[in-house]
């Protein structure tokens, strides 16, 4: 069993590697962000959707062979070359919520910052019916984003989860700043809040903007 919150649909790129590595295993792989899980028993594989998810507390050999894990990590790790900087480069905290190593014995992230709520409000609805008409098949009336309102809030509490009702496409393009925002970022002196930003999806003919306030 594992878990994982990337940014794009990784699931049918990882279904090759896994299954062959693990030909005879049965296992599952979800991805928090995008809500499917790949299930797998010899031969045979599905990748489905799941709104709902939630692992079963691991048993004693797998938090055995966790601490050992980390222990190992921790070992070779040369004290004198720690450059947190670099690390962060190398792999991002994004990921640091499913990586064992950075897990501590109860399960939370080490040296993880403490995420803040962020408030997602849709401010405005863009709609260019003139290039529609030039550049799409179909006819405007039937090119309305129908996913946000205008005045729609959503909360985004952490991790990679998206808001339950929010667009897919605008939740890949709005994750940066929502998660940055979540970690304490600041977007001053551009922003006149602190903890603040104005961010919009990138439908270029159906634009939405949205103001992001970290909680």
């Amino acid at each position: 069993m594992g878990e994982i919150a990337p940014k794009n649909r990784v699931l049918p790129l990882l279904r090759p590697h896994f299954c062959a590595r693990y030909p005879e295993e049965s296992f599952v792989l979800y991805d928090r962000t995008h809500r499917e899980a790949l299930f797998y028993r010899p031969r045979r594989w599905a990748i489905v959707p799941l709104e709902a998810f939630r692992a079963a507390a691991p048993g004693r050999e797998e938090r055995d062979f966790r601490r050992l894990w980390r222990r190992f990590y921790d070992t070779i790790a040369i004290e004198g070359r720690e450059n947190p900087r670099c690390r962060m480069t190398q792999m991002p905290k994004r990921f640091w919520g499913t990586m064992t190593e950075f897990q501590n014995e109860t399960g939370g992230a080490k040296g993880a910052c403490t995420m803040k709520n962020v408030k997602i409000t849709v401010l405005r609805k863009g709609f260019y019916p003139d290039l529609i008409r030039e550049h799409l098949t179909e006819p405007p009336e039937e090119c309305v984003c129908d996913f946000f309102r205008e005045g729609d809030q959503f909360l985004y509490t952490g991790g990679a989860e998206m808001p339950a009702g929010f667009c897919p496409w605008a939740w890949i393009d709005l994750y940066r700043s929502v998660s940055a925002l979540s970690c304490g970022a600041s977007y001053t002196p551009w922003q006149r809040r602190e903890g603040v930003n104005v961010v919009c999806c990138t439908d270029g003919l159906r634009p939405v903007t949205f103001l992001l306030e970290a909680q």
